[in-house]
C-alpha cells in the first residue's frame, strides 16, 4: 500500500508534465490553425507567433499543470535561510557558468552528431530569439523562469522532498532538463536545474531561483547583446562567466543539503536510494513521459 501511493505521487506528476506539453502544443496549433485560414497576414506578423506561444505555453499548459498537481499531497518548503547579496553573486555567476560550459560541451558533441547524420540540427532556442528583442526579452527572463521555478522548484519538488533533499533536487533536475525535449539544451538544463534546486530547497524559497533564472537566460540567450553594446556586453559576459568558475571552484558546499530521507517508511524509517529511483521512474506517468520527451529530442534531430 505504502509503495502504491508513492507510485501514484510520482506517476501524477509524469502525467502531469505529459497534459503540459501536449496542451501547449496543441493550443499553440490551433491558435496558429487559425491565424492562418481568419487572418492570414497575421500568420507571418513575429509578434503575433509569439503572442500564440506565450498563451499556449503560459496561459493554457501552465495553469492546468498547476491544476493537476494541486490535489497531490505535499510538505510546505521549510524556510531556512535567506541570501546575502554574495551569495546571489556566487550562485548566479555559478549558473551562467555552469550553463556556458555545458552548451560549448553540448554543441561539439551536436556538430560530431550533424557530421554523422549530414545534416544540420534544429536548436529551438534560436527559433525563439527570432521574436522582436523586447519579446524574446519578456519570455525568458520573466515568463519563462517564474513559470519554471513554480513548476520544478515549487510543485514537483515539494512533492519529491519527503524522500530526502538529494534526491529532490537531482529528480527535479531531470525533469527539468527533459521538458525541454532536445540535446541542444538537455546537459545544461540538468546541471542548472541542480543548481537552483539546491537554492531552493536551502532557502525554502522559489523567489531566489526566479531571479538566478532571469539572470541566467539573460546572459546565456544572447540577450544583452541587444542593447546594441557588442563590445562591453562580450566583456561584462566575459567577466561573469570567469567569476561563475572561480565560484564553482571555491563555492563547494556553499549551500548544504540534507542527506537524510524526512519521510521513511513507517516498518523502519529507512529509504534506500535505489527504491526511491524505482518508485520514481516505474509508473505509467513518467514512463509516458519519458517516452514523449524522448520522441521530442528524436523529433529535432530528424528535424
Amino acid at each position: 500500500m505504502w509503495g502504491k501511493a508513492q507510485r501514484g505521487r510520482c506517476s501524477a506528476i509524469g502525467w502531469a508534465l505529459v497534459v503540459y506539453i501536449l496542451a501547449g502544443n496543441c493550443a499553440q496549433f490551433i491558435l496558429m490553425l487559425l491565424a492562418m485560414n481568419v487572418t492570414p497576414v497575421l500568420y507571418h506578423n513575429a509578434v503575433f507567433m509569439w503572442g500564440c506561444s506565450m498563451v499556449a505555453s503560459y496561459g493554457v499548459a501552465f495553469p492546468l499543470f498547476w491544476l493537476l498537481l494541486r490535489g497531490v499531497g505535499a510538505p510546505p518548503m521549510e524556510k531556512r535561510a535567506t541570501l546575502t547579496t554574495m551569495d546571489y553573486i556566487q550562485a548566479g555567476t555559478a549558473a551562467y557558468a555552469v550553463l556556458f560550459l555545458a552548451n560549448a560541451a553540448t554543441l561539439l558533441v551536436l556538430k560530431g552528431l550533424e557530421l554523422l547524420l549530414g545534416k544540420g540540427i534544429a536548436n529551438p532556442v534560436e527559433s525563439m530569439l527570432d521574436y522582436p528583442w523586447g519579446c524574446s526579452l519578456v519570455m525568458m527572463c520573466v515568463l519563462a523562469p517564474v513559470t519554471e521555478e513554480l513548476m520544478f522548484r515549487r510543485l514537483i519538488l515539494r512533492r519529491l522532498l519527503p524522500w530526502g533533499d538529494r534526491f529532490a533536487v537531482t529528480a527535479s533536475a531531470l525533469l527539468f532538463a527533459l521538458i525541454h525535449g532536445n540535446l541542444s539544451q538537455i546537459p545544461y538544463a540538468f546541471l542548472v536545474g541542480l543548481l537552483l534546486g539546491t537554492v531552493a530547497v536551502y532557502t525554502g524559497s522559489v523567489v531566489p531561483t526566479i531571479l538566478i533564472h532571469a539572470f541566467v537566460n539573460l546572459l546565456g540567450s544572447g540577450l544583452l547583446l541587444g542593447l546594441g553594446m557588442d563590445e562591453a556586453v562580450s566583456v561584462v559576459m566575459a567577466a561573469v562567466l570567469i567569476a561563475g568558475i572561480v565560484s564553482l571552484i571555491l563555492g563547494k558546499g556553499r549551500f548544504p543539503l540534507r542527506t537524510e530521507s524526512r519521510v521513511g517508511r513507517p516498518a523502519d524509517g529507512q529509504f534506500p536510494e535505489g527504491e526511491k529511483w524505482r518508485f520514481f521512474l516505474f509508473n505509467p506517468g513518467m514512463i509516458f513521459f519519458f517516452l514523449l520527451a524522448v520522441g521530442l529530442i528524436c523529433y529535432y534531430l530528424l528535424l
